[in-house]
């Protein structure tokens, strides 16, 4: 009788001891470092398209049509239980075309672009909800798994991107490069100076994630992208005489620096330069700059850490760490 009664004891003492050590603060530290990819959606809100007026600031302006691809690849490394860094490069898509609403200044501004962004950003991650363990011995018919389903996380960081904006030509399928051609003046006689292909971004968003089987993760990133650039589009300030750029750059660049004379069949008498901006019509709202942001589905790979017994390398036990 005391057999069956000491053995469960025993038993349960060993199983308590080995969850304590698998919720340790110290467990974490086995598990630092994790290889990241993501894959889904990226969108931005410029001064071309969005909503069906002028002035609808941040999300009320996004056109949700214009969605396009992103993908990413990182590294995150644990400073705490609760606190990660992860770095990494993401590559995405993004466009914005004025023939998509119906605010009358915007389709008859007639411009789109879309672009390629390519990104390295550091984030710091904090988990303030952690995710569920599972069982480390998977034992059949056990109950009590502890923690969430999911943990949940926000991050905030800094990176810098790469963009090279692209104007589809009005009647063909071809797409050129914008900034070579001077759209709104910049380098041009009086005009504004060439921007930078190049831009400092803030990443703010928030995550989730589940673990899944051995050291497995899968999770969802809504993450958005302030900058410091208003060229993301090719479109900012007011338009540059268009005979000017005509003259400097060439058909095509006037072309693309105004399509709407060649929708609307008139000659663009906007500006000459005895006039002021204020008197210049407005092609794009210089005070607001543009933003970026990606929507990824998360996979990431823990690392074990390996420990030496004897001068032998051995492999920490898998198991699925709350993280």
């Amino acid at each position: 009788m005391k057999k069956l009664i000491i053995v469960p004891l025993l038993l349960l003492v060993f199983l308590t001891s080995e969850a304590q050590l698998f919720r340790g603060s110290n467990y974490w530290r086995k598990f630092r470092n994790e290889i990241t990819i993501g894959v889904g959606a990226a969108n931005c809100l410029t001064d071309l398209g969005g909503r069906d007026q002028i002035g609808s600031d941040f999300i009320y302006d996004l056109e949700l049509s214009t969605t396009k691809w992103s993908v990413s690849a990182g590294h995150r490394y644990w400073l705490t239980r609760d606190i990660a860094i992860n770095s990494a490069l993401y590559v995405g898509k993004v466009a914005g075309d004025d023939a998509l609403t119906n605010e009358p200044f915007r389709r008859t501004r007639n411009l789109n672009f879309q672009s390629i962004i390519v990104e390295l950003s550091s984030k710091a991650e904090y988990h303030f909800v952690k995710g569920r363990t599972g069982h480390r011995y998977r034992l059949k018919g056990a109950r009590g798994r502890t923690g969430f389903f999911f943990g949940i996380y926000g991050f905030l960081g800094v990176g810098g991107f790469y963009f090279d904006p692209k104007g589809k030509v009005p009647g063909t399928n071809q797409y050129v490069r914008l900034k070579p051609l001077s759209t709104g003046g910049q380098g041009l006689p009086n005009g504004p100076k060439p921007y930078s292909s190049v831009s400092v971004a803030i990443p703010l968003g928030l995550g989730i994630r589940s673990n899944i089987k051995e050291f497995y993760t899968v999770g969802l990133e809504v993450g958005w992208r302030k900058t410091f650039t208003d060229y993301l589009d090719d479109v900012s300030g007011y338009y540059y005489p268009n005979d000017v750029i005509r003259q400097e750059k060439g058909d095509l660049a006037a072309t693309m620096a105004d399509p709407n004379l060649m929708l609307l069949g008139y000659h663009n008498t906007y500006a000459s330069f005895d006039q002021t901006e204020v008197q210049r019509p407005l092609r794009g709202d210089n005070t607001d700059k543009d933003s970026y942001m990606f929507a990824q589905v998360t996979f990431s790979y823990k690392l074990a850490k390996r420990r030496r017994y004897g001068g032998r390398r051995i492999k920490v036990r898998r198991s699925m760490p709350s993280f």
